[in-house]
């Protein structure tokens, strides 16, 4: 389960240390010119990029940086040129919504597929199971932030439900 304490590692974990290695694999030390997308509102996130980045041969590119592109216009960009809302991609079971604003829409990713929201939802029950410290927000898990009353709520619950329905075992493994 994801936690809110200490350095936000994963996404170095999950996504550059892969990145990395495939490009190492492809590259092999060549000059190449790695696009990052970046936008506007975060510039910050170039320089720890080129600060992080020990790729031999590789130069990083900003280019909604470079243009003055914030989230925004980026958004309405994707709209006009393809019609459909672009959402952010982002872990389902990511604990930062919170400390970064993004909980009300991240609920309602969650609303939109029950199924996943069941998911995390077992995710953080196990993890719970475990250690009850261990919710998904800090000090609030969450199950505790959908309304069982509300259609669309109690859909990612009934999805929850689901995903319990299953045989459960916990095992200490002991080294030998």
């Amino acid at each position: 389960m994801p936690q809110q304490a200490g350095t936000r590692k994963c996404s170095l974990w999950a996504k550059g240390a892969v990145g990395d290695w495939w490009l190492t694999q492809v590259f092999g030390g060549h000059p190449f010119r790695q696009i990052m997308g970046f936008n506007a509102d975060e510039a910050g996130r170039r320089f720890r990029d080129e600060a992080a980045s020990k790729l031999p041969g590789r130069t990083g590119a900003y280019p909604l940086i470079d243009w003055g592109w914030g989230r925004q216009r980026v958004k309405d960009y994707l709209l006009d040129r393809f019609g459909v809302h672009w959402p952010r991609s982002y872990c389902t079971f990511c604990c930062y919504p919170v400390s970064m604003g993004a909980l009300p829409a991240h609920l309602e990713r969650m609303r939109t597929h029950p199924d996943i929201a069941g998911e995390v939802l077992r995710l953080e029950y196990t993890a719970m199971s475990l250690n009850p410290n261990a919710k998904l927000y800090g000090r609030k898990s969450l199950l505790e932030l959908f309304d069982p009353t509300q259609p669309r709520d109690r859909a990612c619950l009934e999805a929850f439900e689901r995903e319990l329905d299953m045989p459960w075992a916990l095992y200490h493994v002991v080294p030998a």
